[in-house]
């Protein structure tokens, strides 16, 4: 089992972070092969704390360095960049045959190029089940905080972790109504789910505090960071408005700016509280200390609007303590009445405080429940270590994605269409690449786009060679009809167009059709690209020189040319059903086909890694900074596909 997380306790993060460390002890407790990736700035307090002795799990930890701004460059931003270094060190770790599981958080979308390997056909992954464990997606977080960005990384780090949740073999959850939340706001783009329960260290098991008494004020706590989306704001609103003095609630956590207009939200409770003694306020305190505050305490709330599964109430009951929640995600099954805590009827202050004023008026409810030890017992059910090996070595055995078809026919002719005009310097190094390809039936269609200099008859050079060379010719016309030309008088299965000064790696089109041929379903199968001089040099390493796309299943791409080059191989079906490239838009023809492909529901998907090299000439966009043209481009691609829609003609 392989398990990925930025986050990792104990040295640093929260919830998915105590929830990786865990989960790594119990499965190697149970004799499972263990690995975890994580932040390479854990390194040094991880070597610390083992040289102390600090019980940690007997696993192999591998660390991965955080992207830099030229990785960033390569990706669409930051967390896109981690996923793709995250599924380098998988490879290096693995070779040639994955783990059985491989598991990743939804949260920031680090599944998302492990991912996109996989439905592309990676030999290393086809026997990996590859899982996304639900903690509560940042975009979910985000909302629940009432802002999701509107910027890039923002909008990138939405359709991350919407791919991934789609694409996943497998979405696993705790229990509770949390696969149930997810349908509601992912809708029917999800992977399928299974339950497997979230471990605990458990404190030892101390019979029942037959002693204790529930005094009179009652004292609530509120652990946890200091959200909107937890409620930190309702419940003491909800405790303000009890006519009763006999509570005090304390709030222990660190701030976050999710108060009015993203600012301090521990700020907005202190102006609310007004000074009440009732209300105290506590910064973060080290975890060791956590277990002594619990105890000092009556009730745990989480007050929250939606809540996944959280450890601090796990936490809670396994230290006798029983919690006031509202009916939301896994709150549902981790607090039940009667047996470890009370549900308010809904996330309103009115229920809220109608919950808390039944304890205050009655704690001998609580003493009761205390003294019966029920919420020990409920919270050591629900960790059983034991079952939830068990899960896991199922989920190994049988998984709940089959792998993907192995198609048994003869090799489909591929044509490849070399779109070229007054590139003489590079069209040999072009042919030379398609030569060089591992597939075995190829055709080679050159476009001449009216290219009328001496040194043009360089075509007439092209014909010799173990695979022809057509050519054709048209006035010039631009990219898009030189590509529709060169379709059009295309014999193979499939299309792939290739610019005269790009060059494909050897391997790529078989990569491509193999794809193709396993799901028919696919639109088109492009890569990630290696930037190179007009010497065929790499400008830079190549994990922060190229393009790195995403494909066209993400909302993004209606913004950002995010769904790949024009480099990819198509069915050429397509064009016969009426798609083409646009002969009305100057540029970026590639990004208005993929839309709209996109809104017709027919999506295509990136090999992540560079096999394709884009050769960034002196007179290239990348050098002379049309990247201002952008903003244009997207806009009458957008105007284009819209007129598309619109019947002008009278009839």
């Amino acid at each position: 089992v392989c398990l990925v997380s930025r986050e990792l306790a104990p040295f640093a993060g929260g919830g998915i972070g105590v929830y990786t460390t865990a989960l790594a002890g119990v499965l190697a407790d149970a004799g499972a092969d263990v690995t975890v990736i994580s932040r390479a700035a854990h390194r040094a307090e991880h070597e610390r704390l083992v040289a102390e002795g600090h019980p940690l799990p007997n696993v192999r930890w591998l660390w991965v360095p955080d992207p830099d701004g030229a990785h960033e460059h390569a990706f669409v931003g930051y967390h896109h960049a981690w996923s793709g270094l995250v599924y380098e060190a998988v490879r290096e770790a693995y070779g040639s045959r994955g783990p059985d599981v491989l598991e990743f958080p939804d949260y920031h979308g680090e599944a998302f190029v492990t991912l996109q390997a996989k439905r592309t056909g990676d030999r290393m992954l086809r026997d990996t089940t590859i899982a996304v464990r639900a903690h509560c997606s940042w975009e979910m977080c985000t909302r629940l905080n009432g802002y999701l960005g509107t910027d890039d990384e923002s909008r990138a780090l939405v359709a991350l972790e919407r791919w991934s949740l789609a694409n996943a073999d497998c979405l696993l959850y705790a229990g509770g109504d949390i696969a149930g939340t997810y349908g509601r706001v992912y809708g029917d783009r999800l992977a399928p789910a299974a339950r497997i329960r979230h471990p605990l260290a458990l404190p030892p098991v101390n019979p029942p505090d037959s002693e204790y008494e529930c005094p009179w004020p009652v004292r609530f706590l509120y652990l946890g960071r200091l959200e909107r989306r937890k409620g930190a704001h309702r419940i003491l609103e909800a405790a303000l408005a009890n006519p009763s003095d006999a509570w005090s609630l304390t709030y222990l956590g660190g701030d976050t700016q999710s108060g009015v207009l993203g600012t301090s939200l521990t700020g907005q409770l202190e102006l609310m509280a007004a000074g009440d003694p009732r209300v105290r306020f506590q910064p973060p305190v080290p975890r060791s200390l956590v277990p002594d505050l619990i105890r000092m305490h009556d009730i745990l709330v989480m007050p929250s609007i939606w809540e996944c599964w959280p450890y601090v109430v796990l936490e809670a009951l396994a230290l006798g303590r029983p919690a006031l929640a509202t009916p939301t995600g896994g709150l549902v099954e981790l607090v039940q009445p009667g047996i470890s805590g009370w549900r308010s009827r809904d996330t309103s202050v009115e229920a809220l405080s109608e919950a808390m004023g039944e304890l205050i008026a009655d704690p001998t409810q609580v003493t009761e429940l205390v003294r019966t030890g029920k919420p020990e017992r409920h919270a050591q059910e629900l960790t059983e270590p034991e079952g939830i090996a068990r899960s896991y070595r199922r989920l190994a055995e049988e998984p709940l994605a089959k792998p993907p078809k192995v198609i048994s026919r003869a090799p489909s002719l591929v044509s490849v269409i070399v779109t070229y005009h007054r590139l003489h310097r590079f069209i040999r190094d072009a042919v030379a690449s398609i030569r060089a390809q591992s597939w075995p039936r190829i055709e080679i269609v050159v476009v001449d786009d009216g290219s009328l200099g001496p040194e043009d008859q360089v075509l007439d050079t092209l014909a010799a060679g173990d695979i022809p060379v057509r050519v054709v010719t048209q006035p010039n016309g631009g990219l898009g009809a030189a590509r529709n030309l060169g379709i059009s008088v295309a014999r193979g299965r499939y299309v792939f167009p290739l610019d005269a000064d790009n060059m494909a790696e050897p391997e790529f089109v078989e990569r491509a059709v193999r794809v193709l041929d396993a799901d028919p379903a696919i639109a088109y199968v492009t890569a990630w690209s290696r930037f190179v001089d007009e010497d065929n040099e790499p400008l830079l390493p190549d994990s922060v020189a190229g393009y790195s796309p995403l494909g066209n299943e993400v909302a993004l791409v209606e913004e950002l040319n995010v769904a790949g080059d024009a480099a990819a191989v198509l069915p050429r079906r397509l064009f016969e059903i009426g798609y083409s490239y646009s002969e009305d838009v100057a540029i970026c023809e590639d990004w208005m086909l993929y839309r709209s492909l996109r809104r017709d529901g027919r999506y295509g998907v990136v090999i992540p890694e560079r096999l394709m090299r884009y050769r960034v000439r002196a007179d290239s966009m990348y050098q002379d900074g049309g990247y201002h043209l952008i903003d244009r481009v997207r806009g009458e691609i957008a105007t284009q596909l819209e007129l598309d829609q619109i019947r002008w003609v009278a009839t």
